[in-house]
């Protein structure tokens, strides 16, 4: 996976579900592309429940249901 190469980044930070933004994303995605990034990692030195794994799957329903294509980065991959 290639993260990220140089260029502009810009970041949509929400500490629960899309937050209360959304037309931003809408926005974001006919001004720019539809590639989004999604980092969940709370809590991360331990292995995700089945209920937690159901929140993060819901998160990338929601940004996919807006349009986004959606790659997830679990950085215990990078970390742990």
């Amino acid at each position: 996976m290639e993260i990220y190469r140089g260029g502009t980044m810009k970041l949509y930070l929400s500490s629960f579900k899309l937050g209360n933004n959304t037309n931003y994303l809408r926005n974001w995605i006919g001004e720019n592309n539809n590639k989004i990034l999604l980092i969940p990692n709370a809590r991360d030195v331990r292995k995700k429940t089945p209920k937690e794994q159901n929140f993060i799957n819901d998160d990338i329903r929601s940004l996919e249901d807006l349009g986004f294509d959606v790659t997830i980065l679990d950085l215990k991959d990078f970390f742990l």
